[in-house]
């Protein structure tokens, strides 16, 4: 809650006028988004205030994307937050599903672009784009008829294209075949929607079982970067096989001597390269909160590492954090929401081998 003093002599509420004098004083509560679980706000409170949607709020404050008018985000909030649009949490039971603001402020960024790129088409059609496009790499595929029904209903008899590098999708293909792989056309589409993630997020999930295909997507993207001849490194390292002191770094108790640790080892070199080459440190592991807490300034905007050490580490705009990993059920919400998510699933193959 808080409350605040406006010099203000009227206020429009709503498209209405009101009165207020020379000074009124102003009390907000900001409620986080409805989940599966937990208690609302009680009726007797809720009738007192007025109720404004916060994705207003967000799009205002990224006005520096000439995107859409305001009435715009209501509608994504819609989309963005299932139980506020009539569907229960178990129609996206996924664990790696986040529909929050961060993933509303990747969508408006989304939409920015492409705004700027195509200045000429209509708003909602930007918006419907972004919506779609930047979701549905996360979506499993039982999950897609649902998703595109709540996009149909959001936006009725609107059916807009993909927004496709044909020459991009060509030198992926030229990769995959020099990786002595088969360039077919979904492979081909969970790379480009990668590299599309990549642009948006600093920190990707790439959720998939054994066998999907997680590894050979990562670096068919990374040979198509040096077909593109532009430098790429990567970097890539298992969590799990060592502990958290030998991750992170540690202080020696008795001598105060500080020992280095293998992540911020890597992450200090890859800072130190100066060339605009895409640079990648690759977690393949499962998530454990143990070490994962660790790298929430990291994944989020702050783009820094804090040492124990007081080192600050910070991650060059050419540097993506990326997690090969399984599943995210051992992950916090707090951790699902501060990076972007492909989901890869293994080929499904009918009858009899």
């Amino acid at each position: 809650m808080a409350a605040s003093r406006i010099p203000f002599s009227s206020l429009n509420v709503q498209g209405e006028a009101r009165w207020v004098g020379k000074w009124f004083c102003l009390v907000s509560l900001t409620p986080s988004p409805p989940r599966c679980s937990g208690s609302a706000l009680s009726s007797s409170v809720t009738l007192m205030f007025r109720v404004i949607g916060l994705a207003l709020c967000l799009c205002l404050g990224l006005g520096s994307d000439p995107l859409v008018i305001v009435w715009t985000p209501a509608r994504a909030r819609g989309a963005l937050h299932p139980s506020d649009s009539g569907l229960t949490c178990a129609a996206f039971p996924q664990d790696h599903y986040d529909w929050g603001l961060r993933a509303i402020k990747s969508v408006l960024v989304v939409a920015g672009s492409l705004k700027r790129g195509d200045p000429d088409r209509p708003e909602d059609q930007v918006l419907m784009r972004s919506l779609r496009d930047f979701n549905i790499p996360k979506i499993v595929t039982d999950d897609v008829p649902v998703f595109m029904g709540l996009i149909g209903d959001l936006f009725p008899a609107l059916d807009v294209p993909r927004r496709r590098d044909l020459n991009f999708e060509a030198l992926v293909r030229k990769a995959v075949v020099e990786l002595k792989l088969q360039a077919e056309d979904n492979f081909v589409l969970k790379v480009a929607q990668l590299e599309e993630l990549l642009a948006v997020r600093h920190s990707v999930f790439v959720v998939g079982n054994a066998g999907a295909g997680k590894s050979q997507v990562l670096k068919s993207l990374h040979k198509t970067h040096q077909i593109m001849k532009r430098r790429p490194v990567w970097v890539d390292l298992n969590p799990k096989a060592v502990t958290n002191d030998e991750l992170f770094g540690v202080i020696n108790p008795a001598t105060r001597e500080w020992k280095d640790g293998l992540f911020s080892s890597i992450m200090r070199e890859l800072a130190n390269i100066t060339h605009d080459g895409p640079k990648w440190i690759l977690l393949d592991g499962d998530i454990d909160p143990m070490w994962i807490e660790s790298l929430n300034t990291v994944m989020d905007d702050n783009k820094v590492l804090t040492l124990a050490s007081n080192e600050r580490i910070p991650l060059s705009p050419t540097m993506r954090l990326l997690f090969e990993i399984s599943h995210l059920r051992t992950a916090t919400p707090a951790t699902v929401s501060r990076a972007g998510r492909s989901e890869r699933e293994p080929p499904v193959h009918h009858g009899k081998l």
